[in-house]
């Protein structure tokens, strides 16, 4: 009886964390909106994701961690919990979330090849 309750709680258990409301993302704070900044990176809320896209408004660009701490409200640690999710990059989708990987290589080019036929005797 315990085993099976055990494994039944371990799948609600996984279940809720990979269900969670917060998915992170690769964001790139240059080009990101208000909402996928609060969306993608922990302890951003609404305000300081305004604050953020106000001062890039504002100063341009953000170079590197050390422009985006000087937003109000934003401090090392935050970049620190943050820091796998940021990219500085000058990509991103509509939503200013950032692919994963910048390298993609272009698709193969579609090639026609003629059918070897066996050699007649």
């Amino acid at each position: 009886m315990f085993k099976k309750f055990g494994s039944t709680l371990a799948v609600a258990l996984l279940t809720l964390v990979c269900s969670s409301p917060f998915a992170a993302q690769l964001v790139n704070v240059n080009t990101a909106d208000a909402i996928a900044l609060a969306e993608n990176l922990h302890g951003i809320g609404s305000a300081k994701a305004q604050a953020i896209v106000e001062y890039r408004k504002l100063h341009g660009d953000f170079q590197s961690v050390d422009d985006l701490i000087k937003v109000k409200g934003i401090g090392s640690k935050l970049i620190e919990k943050n820091s796998e999710f940021i990219s500085f990059g000058k990509g991103g989708t509509a939503t200013g979330v950032a692919a994963a990987s910048s390298t993609a290589q272009p698709p193969l080019k579609d090639t026609v090849s003629t059918p070897v036929l066996p050699a007649s005797n």
